[in-house]
């Protein structure tokens, strides 16, 4: 969020536009160049205004932690990147933390853990509901052969 535009980004907007009417979660984690004391600044300006009134029209939480700056260039260190969470997927967010990992840049490595208690989905045939016609034509055809049902004992092609 480039400190010469206003908060937020028309791209912010469209990006949480599709996501909210999709009825997806949605994870943001921006260098906003804001701020404010609800990500952990002990000052604010005047950009963090325009952003927590967008914050206030969505379903948009902030994620952040602690008071670890964020940004760091010589002397000067400041909060100013900020992790936004969709409220239904914010529950889900766990140890978030400012890395202490160098990065090689003025900005820190933000780092979180998204679990979810959902189990994972899985995808099963209901065999009750198989046309066995079907499967044993597709079967031939795939086999190149001629197969046929084995119903009883009796059916078993004997070898001896």
């Amino acid at each position: 969020m480039p400190s010469e535009t206003d908060l937020p980004s028309p791209n912010m907007e469209l990006l949480y536009e599709y996501c909210r009417k999709q009825n997806l979660p949605l994870i943001v984690a921006c260098d906003t160049n804001s701020y404010h004391p609800l990500w952990g600044c002990d000052i604010d300006n005047h950009r963090r205004n325009c952003l927590c009134e967008f914050l206030a029209t969505t379903d948009l939480e902030v994620a952040n932690v602690g008071c670890t700056p964020t940004f760091s260039a010589g002397n000067v260190s400041s909060i100013i990147d900020v992790t936004l969470v969709s409220r239904a997927l914010y529950p889900d967010i766990r140890y978030w933390k400012v890395s202490d990992a160098d990065t090689m840049s003025d900005h820190r490595r933000i780092e979180f853990s998204l679990i979810s208690d959902r189990p994972a989905q899985t995808h099963r045939r209901n065999i009750k509901r198989t046309d066995w016609d079907i499967y044993q034509s597709e079967l031939n055809s795939s086999a190149g052969i001629w197969i046929d049902r084995v119903r009883t004992p009796d059916d078993r092609v004997r070898t001896d």
